[in-house]
């Protein structure tokens, strides 16, 4: 196979599944810690509730979040 393991989709999960209550419930809480705008970050997220964000996204949405912390 040629693939390596960055190259495989299969290891992002899968795109029907939603974050977990405590990852739902923790970017929210460091949203609103750093002050971010929650209808701009649901909807970069294509979510209309932080419990209907894409368990796919996490990564994504946690770095950027880490990155607004650290300007803070």
């Amino acid at each position: 196979d040629c693939l390596s393991n960055e190259d495989d989709v299969t290891i992002e999960g899968d795109p029907k599944s939603f974050l977990t209550k405590a990852q739902a419930e923790e970017l929210e809480h460091r949203l609103k810690m750093v002050n971010g705008d929650v209808k701009a970050f649901l909807d970069y997220a294509k979510a209309k509730t932080f419990a209907e964000i894409s368990a796919t996204k996490y990564q994504e949405l946690d770095a950027m979040l880490f990155r607004k912390e650290k300007r803070k």
